[in-house]
């Protein structure tokens, strides 16, 4: 059975955004409460240009030593 990735304020998290295989932005920061609010920082930092066919996250939490990855 696996566990349900969560995120909470006191957690340090590495996140990262690509598109077309490339880096778009990235993120080491902490206080965030949902996966949807490091979603929108990443989007709102990220400058990309052209088709983009697929947005790829992944979001590693530093202290629990668990990371998620999917794509949109």
């Amino acid at each position: 059975m696996s566990k349900r990735f969560r995120v909470y304020k006191n957690d340090t998290i590495k996140a990262t955004l690509c598109t077309n295989g490339k880096l778009v932005s990235s993120l080491y920061d902490g206080g965030f409460s949902t996966i949807k609010e490091i979603e929108n920082v990443l989007l709102r930092r990220g400058n990309y240009y052209g088709v983009i066919k697929t947005l790829d996250f992944s979001i590693t939490n530093l202290d629990k030593e668990t990371c998620k990855v999917y794509s949109k």
